[in-house]
């Protein structure tokens, strides 16, 4: 595991939270994504995981400081938009879960490709 090999390497941490996340685990990953943001706190894409481990837990007031973080640290439309959903959750919960199901997926492996630049336009 490279986080043994390389403790102090931010984006190990980062790829060990995004595999726990797909393994449902997102307490383990929120913790790994910590430690990544403990040796890199400037880097948005850490930041932004933790908003998205913290939705899926319904921790949507810490989220949404996480998500606000990412955006200081490098405007995104991607963070901009969930923030705006979980400020729309607070006004209508059934329609921010019908699209929060609409959306997991999708956004879990557009972000795995766009964060590593595997994605390449023709």
């Amino acid at each position: 595991m490279a986080t043994i090999i390389e403790p102090k390497f931010s984006a190990a941490w980062r790829w060990r939270g995004m595999s726990l996340q797909l393994l449902e685990r997102y307490e383990e990953a929120i913790e790994s994504i910590n430690e990544g943001i403990s040796l890199d706190s400037k880097d948005s894409r850490l930041h932004q995981l933790k908003g998205d481990l913290l939705r899926k837990i319904k921790q949507y007031e810490e989220a949404i400081a996480a998500y606000t973080r990412s955006i200081e640290l490098q405007p995104d439309s991607y963070a901009y938009f969930i923030r705006g959903l979980l400020y729309d959750y607070k006004e209508d919960q059934e329609r921010y879960l019908t699209i929060q199901k609409q959306l997991n997926l999708t956004l879990i492996w557009l972000k795995l490709i766009i964060d590593e630049e595997l994605f390449v336009l023709s």
